[in-house]
């Protein structure tokens, strides 16, 4: 069970309990009963000596020129993911330094929204706004090999294939050739991997499927906005690729009455998997969101959404070159560790009057380690813990043993 910070401190743990595990009759054995949950918090903790995570965020709604391209769905995915990045992220490793966020709203009132939302807006999603801050971006993580690149765009996409992945800029369509207003994301990409920061993490929420045309335009067209000379080394050493679509297929928006909440299919998807449902221990015990688990679980939770990607969805999008990035795991967020007020309650209640119950702390799989006897004389129980993942063992509470007095008897 995971167990999230709300608007309380206090985390409210119910178990339900089989009646028939918890029993004075003489015929019914000891039962034991097992529930595994996490505890977590976001409060904030974070030292300040840790190296940067510097991110780039694009998301594109507006084509004035393709009018029926408009896409608001790709706006809010940015802008929530931005969100999430100021409030939520946390990582051992690497503090937000630096955060640039480019959108194309498709009207005033959603400039207005996604502002508030993403809590800044610095320009438009435009090919103009790219080629201002993409190198700005690209230079605060050229500084050091301990900082890490993000890149995270929405919008409409087309095949991420060696002919060229690209997304559709707010001026696509208009003068200047095909793609002229199409940000060329696997140049993009590789450009990342010639800067110092040798971790990279590139989130794409658009489709890869081709258009007409594709592959007479060459790999080298589109817009590209970083230089990358002739013989320049690759320092990355870590590259992540997490994709809203399979290789040849389409990403997914929203009905409009999700827009605002949740952006797209992808954006809705991967915020569930960040808050808890991809949410695992590593080799070391250390709670966190891996990020070969965050791949595989987002894309079962967009396979589950839009149910006619399906099982295919979830192969291809691990197994496609392009889509793996470094074979080898890393930690994306970290959830950090603090008290937390905990509460249990046994349902139904009265069987707490003949249980007893053991906290247990996980810190490898399938290796639970004794934390505390939780005692159930007061109902239900209150308890201060660590954040992290637990389980609950409930069992009967055993019978104290009968005392036979000697007899004396004559014969």
């Amino acid at each position: 069970m995971f167990v999230t910070e709300t608007t309380t401190r206090t985390r409210k743990y119910t178990m339900s309990v089989d009646t028939a595990l918890l029993t004075r009759a003489d015929s019914a054995p000891a039962l034991p009963s097992a529930c595994g949950f996490v505890i977590l918090s976001r409060r904030s903790m974070r030292p300040k000596t840790k190296a940067g995570l510097h991110a780039l965020i694009i998301g594109v709604g507006k084509y004035p020129s393709r009018p029926n391209l408009t896409q608001p769905g790709s706006v809010m995915s940015a802008a929530r993911f931005a969100q999430w990045l100021k409030n939520e992220y946390r990582h051992p490793h690497y503090d937000l330094h630096s955060l640039n966020v480019l959108l194309s709203p498709v009207d005033d009132q959603q400039a207005e929204d996604a502002r508030a939302v993403a809590g800044q807006l610095d320009g438009a999603a435009t090919r103009d706004g790219v080629e201002q801050f993409v190198p700005k971006w690209a230079a605060m993580f050229n500084k050091s090999s301990e900082d890490a690149a993000l890149l995270y765009v929405a919008g409409h996409g087309c095949s991420m294939l060696p002919g060229g992945g690209y997304l559709l800029l707010e001026g696509f369509g208009s003068s200047g050739g095909l793609l002229a207003h199409a940000l060329n994301l696997s140049a993009l990409i590789d450009a990342m991997g010639t800067k110092r920061a040798e971790t990279n993490f590139v989130f794409v929420d658009a489709c890869r499927s081709p258009f007409e045309d594709q592959i007479a335009v060459g790999t080298t067209s589109g817009v590209t906005p970083l230089d990358v000379r002739a013989g320049a080394p690759r320092l990355r050493k870590m590259l992540k690729i997490f994709y809203g679509a399979a290789p040849d297929d389409r990403a997914w928006t929203l009905h409009k009455s999700e827009i605002f909440e949740h952006g797209t299919v992808f954006s809705k998807c991967l915020m569930r998997a960040l808050r808890g449902e991809a949410l695992d221990l590593d080799d070391d015990g250390q709670l966190g969101v891996l990020a070969n688990r965050l791949v595989e679980k987002t894309a079962r939770l967009v396979g589950e959404t839009a149910a006619s990607l399906s099982a295919e969805y979830r192969l291809s999008i691990r197994q496609a070159p392009e889509g793996v990035g470094s074979i080898a795991d890393i930690a994306f967020h970290v959830p950090e560790t603090v008290m937390v007020d905990l509460e249990v309650e046994l349902d139904p209640a009265d069987l707490a009057k003949v249980a007893e119950a053991n906290l247990f702390k996980l810190k490898r799989p399938d290796q639970p380690k004794h934390d505390r006897e939780l005692p159930l004389d007061s109902h239900p129980a209150h308890l201060q813990v660590s954040s992290g993942k637990y389980q609950l063992h409930v069992n009967n509470r055993p019978r104290p043993c009968e005392h036979f007095e000697p007899s004396t008897f004559t014969s």
